[in-house]
Formats: C-alpha cells, structure tokens, sequence
C-alpha cells in the first residue's frame, strides 16, 4: 500500500474511532474491535474455528438475554463462521475445484428433505431450529471432507484435538465422581464396588461440562470406540494409547451410565470379533464372559442398582400413546422438537412443571417415532444400514487408516443403536454433530470405492 494512502487510511479511521466515541461508551468500541479483529482471524483460517467447535460442543448453553433465552449457542456461531470461511475458500482459493462428493450425499439430501418438512410442521414453535441444526450438522460433516481433502487439516492432528476434548470431558467427570463438587450434581446408589462389600454403593455421578451423566457416557464412549482401533492398527506408542483408553474407559464407568456402559460392551465386541483372526475361538471366549455379564446383572437387578428401570415403561407408555394418536403421526409424527408438545395430555396431571423434561421417551426409536414418525425412523434406520455396511466394505482396504476407520464407524453405530434402546441421548445436537464428524473423517477418504489421499 502507497505510504500517503496508508496515512489518510489511518487518520480516516482515527476519526471515525472519534467520532464512535460521542455516541457509545469507550468500553463498548473496544469489545467490537476486538470481536471484528477476531472475526476476520476466523474467516481467514476457519480450521480454527473448526478445531473451536469440536472443543467447545460439548458446553452448549443457549445465549441469554435479561429476558430471554436465544435459540442459538456458541457452537452454531462458530460454526457459521467456518462455514463462511470454507465456502470463501472454495470459491476464492480452490476456485469450485475441491470434489466434496461422498457416497452418502443422496441419503443427506433425503434426511435434509425429511428433517425440513418436519421441522416446517412441527407442532412445536421451535420446529424450525430443529431444521436449522441438522443443517449445521450436515455442513460439519462436509467441512470435515473439505478440511481433510485439501490436506488443510492433517488427520493426526485432528486425531489429537479429539482426544484433547475426550481426556478433559473423562478427567473432569472422575473428579466430580471422586470428589462430589466441581460441578457433580447427582447422587445415587449404583456404586459397582459397594455391592461386593467394597465402600459404599451410594456414589456421585461424574457428567463434566455436559448437563447430565446420561450425555457424558455415551461422548466418552464415541471417542473410546473411534480411538481403540487406530490405536489397535496405526499408534506405535501402545503404551500411551493404552493410558489414554484406560482413562476414557473409566471415564465411561464413573459417569454410571447403564445403556453407556451395555453400548461400549457391545462395540468392543464387534472391534474385537473383526480384530481375531480365529473367530471361532473369539466365541468360545465370549460366550463364558457373557454368562458371567448376565449373573453379575442379575445380582444388582437385586438390588437398587436397577430400581429406575421400571420407570421406563411408564416412559414408554407415553411415548407410544403420543405416536399412535393418529394415522398422521404414525407415520409423520408431530415434527421436530415436538416431543412435549405432543406427549403433555399423556403425561399424568400430578407432575410438576420442574419433572416434565423426566418423561422424555428414554428410548432414541420411540422418541424418533414421535417427532418424525414411522416414515422419519425408518429413513434415519436405513440411512445407518447403510454405513454399516460401507464400514464393512472398508475391511477390505489395504490402507489401514481406512480399515480402522470402518470398524470405528460401525461400532459407534452399535454403539448408537444400543443404547438407543434405553436413552437417547443422539437426538441431541452435540451428538448428532460428532457422529456426523467421525462419518466426515471416513468419507474423506472414500471416492467411488477408492482411497483418497495418503495416509498423514
């Protein structure tokens, strides 16, 4: 820039920066200088933003006002930023060269269908963030394609970011669980030890930045299940991969999340079944271990470990009672974020307004058969099917990040489906946007049935 144009810039905004200071207080210009200067950073390098979504997703609070809360978060910020950054790129830096095509895209054009019809017809006044969010999700998972593809994001660095989020999720929630403060705002008597004679039973429940213990075990065990089999097929060091499971594991136990601990146990299962080269003497091992598994549950069913279950049909009644209504919900449901709206005349007179949130269906099937109906779930059950099965076509890559990448998408799947049956903690955002990301990593290597790229 020529010195003299530089000069009448800076006095030019030196005036302007004046001038602000008769109408707003000067602490005010400051903070918006500061957010602009931020703001152009971001746009710039919108891989910051993308490592600041996956760090920050896990605290989700809407943004409030002295009278209001916002339906939005720090997270849909970030993520339009990056958006705006990315798709700036794509137009300005690549030129519309970068291929983002993936072997899902009509199946996300289907759900982006599905999900804007139901979330325009909600009977929820909110229907529409419902929309909006899934949309977020969606472009999450082809900036993940976009970041990797352009090699703008390494996968070992991302591999590392995920594990940042995973560690400090697990060591927050031991510490709540071990000490009772920190934020640990529940107790009850699911203690495994005391029910062998070993403490008490009656023990705190860790749930790090998330709002409850049902939301931390299932993330804890997202990462758990996407790491072990790069650890199992790329990590030299197997020593520090081992600590860093262990502490994600235990993670998952102090949360004493029932349905997290049943999912992980399951898609440890599957990463062990395609990881035994005799699988016939894999069985004859688990088959001892499962009977072991059911006499242990009988024990505590014994007990009061397993008391809250039966609260579940109750939950269930009421979810089944909403999506029978009419032949409309049945096979349209009542539209995204209609939960309540829908199932308040089913829910008994007695509980108060505080509970209400208590008798969500527990269940990821029914409660997608309430808001989206049969049509929604069966699409939504389909769609996973179908990365099952590309999951399964990865096992026969030569490229080991590839494989170990399949069997983590499938066993988070299992994961999903798992513990879907008696909580459902993947219809919320936070989940949805990880899952949709470990996809987007998966993807980005797959083009018509082919490795794209090198192994970072």
């Amino acid at each position: 820039m020529d010195k003299a144009l530089m000069n009448k810039t800076l006095i030019a905004l030196a005036i302007l920066g004046g001038s602000l200071v008769l109408f707003f207080p000067m602490h005010y210009i400051l903070i918006a200088v500061v957010a602009l200067a931020a703001f152009i950073f971001l746009l710039a390098k919108p891989k910051i933003c993308y490592y600041l979504v996956l760090i920050f997703s896990t605290y989700v609070p809407a943004f409030s006002t002295a009278s209001q809360r916002m339906p939005f978060n720090q997270t849909d910020v970030l993520i339009a930023i990056c958006f705006l950054g990315v798709l700036l790129r794509i137009m300005f830096v690549h030129r519309f060269k970068i291929d983002l095509r993936t072997k899902i895209d009509h199946w996300l054009i289907i759900l982006l269908i599905l999900y804007f019809f139901s979330g325009m017809t909600s009977l929820s006044h909110r229907g529409y963030q419902g929309f909006l969010q899934f949309g977020e999700v969606i472009a999450f998972f082809y900036m993940t394609v976009y970041f990797l593809r352009t090699k703008e994001v390494k996968l070992s660095t991302l591999i590392k970011v995920v594990l940042f989020a995973g560690l400090f999720q697990a060591l927050y929630g031991i510490l709540q669980s071990v000490t009772g403060s920190l934020g640990a705002n529940f107790q009850s008597s699911r203690g495994y030890l005391g029910y062998l004679g070993i403490g008490s039973s009656f023990v705190w429940h860790g749930r790090g930045t998330f709002w409850h213990f049902n939301s931390l075990g299932p993330f804890l065990a997202v990462i758990f299940l996407f790491y072990l089999p790069i650890h199992h097929f790329i990590v030299k060091n197997k020593k520090i991969g081992w600590i860093i499971l262990a502490i994600l594991f235990f993670g998952v136990v102090t949360t004493y999340s029932r349905g997290s601990l049943l999912a992980l146990a399951a898609g440890i299962l599957y990463f062990m079944y395609q990881t035994q080269e005799s699988k016939v003497s894999f069985l004859l091992k688990v088959i001892p271990l499962s009977l072991c598994a059911v006499m242990g549950w009988i024990f505590l069913k014994s007990g009061s470990y397993a008391t809250t279950l039966s609260y579940r049909y109750e939950m269930w009644n009421i979810a089944i009672a909403t999506f029978t209504t009419s032949p409309k919900t049945v096979l349209l449901g009542g539209g995204l974020k209609s939960y309540l709206d829908a199932a308040l005349p089913y829910i008994p007179t007695n509980i108060p307004l505080s509970s209400i949130n208590n008798y969500l269906a527990h269940s990821f099937y029914l409660y997608n058969m309430v808001e989206i109906g049969l049509i929604g779930t069966s699409a939504l059950l389909l769609f996973f099917i179908n990365n099952i099965i590309n999951g399964f076509k990865n096992l026969a890559s030569r490229d080991k990040v590839l494989v170990a990448l399949g069997i983590g998408v499938v066993s988070i799947i299992i994961l999903v489906l798992v513990n879907g049956i008696f909580d459902m903690p993947f219809n919320r955002f936070v989940f949805q946007l990880w899952l949709f990301f470990v996809l987007g990593i998966m993807y980005s290597r797959m083009k018509g049935g082919r490795t794209f790229g090198k192994i970072d």
